[in-house]
């Protein structure tokens, strides 16, 4: 059972066991010395009621937590405030961090507090895909904004509007991209399907292999092979298509997009004509468009992309697929 719960005094040594890890990683927080649980507990007395910090409890134990603090001294500011989030190894990747973030808009909120904002190491690309998850904009980058170990790091800001909805950022993109998901696939008489298109387990979902459809879920054309009846430019078109239905099935089991943290791994498959050798520029169709809605930092995937026979129905593509999402 998980409970969502304002942090007490005896989670000092849970949230020190956390925070440390993250000082260890040097990925999270410019700290470098491990923090007590005597100091852990100070600063939870010090923070009093008016900056709150929240606890994510699995079980009775405490896998993440996050906070609130004083943003500036400055009265005009009193409702910003500058806020952290840390999760358990063990937990990350199971939303336990985006529970935390939860917990803690809504203590904000209740102590008077209409914004939080934060900095972000540039390379820490799951803090940055959580964020962005939650609702938070990416306002800018601060270059060499301190040394960490010697070495100077950038930090991304982020901030968001306690009293603004979060909106499907990726159906946010798509439209503004002029780009529609398919139905699900209709596939032509007498053949039969008898598998999932997208599998969860855990924090990955694996995505079946997908042909290019049209927008009512019927297969998309020109059929044939890649390199005689099909130019090297219509199979690319192919694979954007191919794109939109895999993300059609996704959303469609997931709920939403946004639950997608990283794409892991795309293997494209070219209906190829015998001699035909640019497979990678007829998988690019998929890749770009992944790129394209997702954003690098979330979008980036290893990919293989080989020429295969025959494909089923003689359409000219076919890709499978493996994604990290949130809980």
């Amino acid at each position: 059972m998980q409970v969502v719960r304002l942090a007490r005094v005896e989670d000092a040594e849970a949230i020190a066991r956390i925070y440390n890890q993250g000082i260890a990683e040097r990925i999270a927080t410019f700290e470098t010395e491990p923090r007590s649980i005597e100091q852990i507990a100070e600063d939870l007395h010090e923070a009093g009621d008016r900056y709150p910090r929240v606890v994510v409890e699995r079980d009775g134990q405490v896998v993440a937590w996050a906070s609130v603090h004083a943003y500036r001294a400055r009265e005009c500011y009193r409702g910003v405030g500058e806020h952290s989030v840390y999760s358990d190894r063990a937990a990350r990747g199971t939303g336990a961090g985006a529970a935390a973030l939860d917990g803690l808009f809504v203590e904000a909120r209740r102590r008077g507090f209409w914004k939080l904002l934060s900095r972000i190491f540039t390379d820490n690309a799951p803090s940055r895909a959580l964020h962005r998850k939650l609702g938070f904009r990416e306002v800018g980058i601060y270059r060499g904004h301190a040394q960490l170990d010697g070495e100077w790091k950038d930090c991304v800001i982020v901030e968001r509007l306690l009293n603004e909805p979060i909106r499907d950022r990726i159906d946010e993109r798509l439209r503004t991209l002029g780009l529609a998901l398919p139905a699900a696939v209709t596939p032509p008489a007498g053949a039969r399907l008898p598998f999932a298109f997208v599998r969860v387990r855990g924090n990955r979902a694996l995505v079946a292999g997908h042909g290019p459809l049209q927008v009512d879920g019927s297969l998309a054309g020109p059929f044939g092979k890649v390199g005689a009846e099909v130019s090297v430019d219509e199979a690319y078109q192919s694979a954007r298509l191919v794109g939109l239905a895999a993300l059609g099935s996704l959303k469609r089991e997931l709920g939403s997009l946004d639950r997608i943290s990283a794409w892991l791994r795309v293997f494209g498959m070219v209906n190829a004509a015998p001699g035909f050798r640019e497979e990678p520029r007829v998988i690019n169709g998929f890749s770009d468009l992944i790129l394209e809605v997702f954003g690098p930092e979330i979008g980036q995937h290893a990919r293989s992309a080989i020429g295969v026979a025959e494909l089923p129905w003689g359409i000219p593509v076919e890709v499978e697929a493996e994604v990290e999402i949130d809980g």
